[in-house]
């Protein structure tokens, strides 16, 4: 990004803040971090840069990362809002058709419970039914045997 603006802007034509800061990284052996920025500033002084150039290139360097910094911000939250928002509403939308069909599940389940409870009810009561006209009808039929055998015996 640097490397880039300095070939590229007009203003930072010449020695600047980046050919500083190149020139502090190859004298790195020097220990003492005063000597070592007024070393890098005297052998550029040479070349025209002055302590205002060096700190206002350093300044634009500073709001040039700035607003790349600002420019990315902002498509990344087109990219955002483009690429994971839609995802993000359907997951919202699919949780709620989930919730839905559960409630409906349960409804379900509850309406199959209730129906198997009234077949049950219904089958018993069907079954006390037959159980009784069934044994009413034996009890009838043994009764008009035992008469017809009466009658047999007494006629």
């Amino acid at each position: 990004m640097i490397d880039e603006a300095n070939a590229r802007n007009p203003l930072f034509q010449g020695t600047d803040y980046k050919e500083f800061v190149d020139s502090k990284l190859d004298i790195d052996d020097i220990q003492d971090e005063a000597i070592k920025y007024q070393t890098a500033y005297n052998v550029l002084k040479s070349t025209g840069l002055t302590k205002e150039k060096l700190l206002s290139t350093g300044q634009e360097y500073l709001n040039l990362i700035g607003r790349d910094l600002n420019a990315f911000q902002s498509a990344h939250a087109q990219q955002h809002q483009k690429e994971v928002r839609p995802k993000e509403e359907l997951i919202q939308k699919k949780a709620q058709e989930l919730q839905t069909l559960t409630q409906r599940l349960t409804t379900l389940k509850a309406e199959i419970n209730q129906l198997s409870q009234e077949i049950t009810l219904t089958k018993d009561k069907m079954n006390t039914t037959k159980n009784s006209f069934l044994l009413a009808g034996e009890n009838k039929q043994r009764e008009i045997q035992t008469e017809l055998q009466k009658i047999t015996r007494h006629f």
